[in-house]
């Protein structure tokens, strides 16, 4: 089993593959989550070996652990499992042009503060293909630390 600074630094390194791996340019949301899937699966595969696994939505079926709040099932994106335990939620949101940044940021946040109760860590990626401004403001660094330090939710937006 992973130990907890262990698993922080394994998903650094998942954080640091997914803002760094060109991404093309999806009008598809399912072509970018497969994409994405095997780019994990691959990384996954590289420093867990068998102890991991990942599981995604539309190409896993029924792996996916979902998390049931509100009367709802919530089911991530893409699933990693570590010894067939929940350890990495990861939901993937799309900004496309005609449309801004702040509801799929919004989505994604939400939906990873539900998985944050039973995956050990969260990471929402936003994909913005939309035309707004990519300079980062001060407050977004405060937002994303507190989002790891109290909820273990690393927010990645890239264009």
């Amino acid at each position: 089993m992973l130990y907890s600074f262990e698993a922080a630094e394994t998903v650094e390194r998942l954080c640091q593959k997914l803002t760094n791996v060109e991404l093309e340019t999806y009008e598809d949301r399912e072509e970018l989550l497969l994409e994405i899937g095997d780019l994990l699966t691959e990384q996954v595969n590289n420093e867990l070996g068998e102890l991991g696994s990942v599981w995604v939505k539309g190409r896993d079926r029924g792996k996916i652990k979902p998390v049931w709040a509100y009367g709802a099932d919530f089911l991530p994106d893409i699933a990693i499992e570590v010894a067939e335990m929940p350890a990495v939620a990861i939901e993937v949101q799309l900004a496309s042009r005609d449309s801004g940044t702040a509801d799929p940021v919004a989505v994604a946040l939400g939906r990873g503060l539900i998985y944050s109760i039973q995956y050990s860590y969260v990471i929402c990626l936003v994909l913005d293909r939309s035309d707004s401004d990519v300079r980062k403001h001060w407050l977004d660094g405060e937002i994303e630390t507190r989002l790891w330090d109290s909820h273990r939710i690393s927010l990645i937006v890239r264009q």
